[in-house]
C-alpha cells in the first residue's frame, strides 16, 4: 500500500494516491491540499519495515478498526519547492499506520509522520 501510494505520487497520479488515503489523511487530496502532494517530485523508499509488534505508542482511537499495522519506512524524497515543507526533502524517516474499516475493505494510509531513525 505504501510502495502503490508513493509510485502514483511519482507518476503524477495525485487522485490515485489520495484514494489510498485513511480518514486522518484524506484530506490531502482535497484540492486546497493537493500542492503537497504535488510537490513531492520524486520519492524513493530505501527501507520500509512492518513494526506491528514494536510500533510504539499507539492512538486508542485506532481500535475502533478492524485491523492496523504500523511500519517504519526510510525514503529520500525530492520537491518541487524546498520551502513549502522545509523538512519534506531529502532523507526522511517515517512511521506509517495502516487501518482496515472492516474486514472487507483495503488497507488505508491514515498516519504518515516523521519518527527518529531505527536501526532494525
Amino acid at each position: 500500500m505504501i510502495e502503490k501510494f508513493y509510485q502514483d505520487i511519482n507518476k503524477q497520479k495525485y487522485q490515485d494516491a489520495a484514494s489510498l488515503l485513511g480518514p486522518q489523511l484524506k484530506f490531502e487530496g482535497q484540492p486546497e491540499y493537493s500542492k503537497y502532494l504535488k510537490n513531492m517530485k520524486q520519492v524513493t523508499i530505501t527501507k520500509l519495515v512492518d513494526i506491528s509488534n514494536d510500533s510504539g505508542p499507539i492512538d486508542p482511537n485506532y481500535k475502533q478498526y478492524f485491523a492496523i499495522k504500523v511500519y517504519y519506512g526510510e525514503l529520500n524524497i525530492k520537491v518541487q519547492d524546498p520551502n513549502l515543507v522545509p523538512t519534506l526533502g531529502g532523507k526522511n524517516y517515517r512511521r506509517f499506520i495502516l487501518i482496515k474499516e472492516n474486514r472487507d475493505s483495503p488497507w488505508l494510509i491514515d498516519t504518515d509522520e516523521n519518527t527518529p531513525k531505527r536501526e532494525s
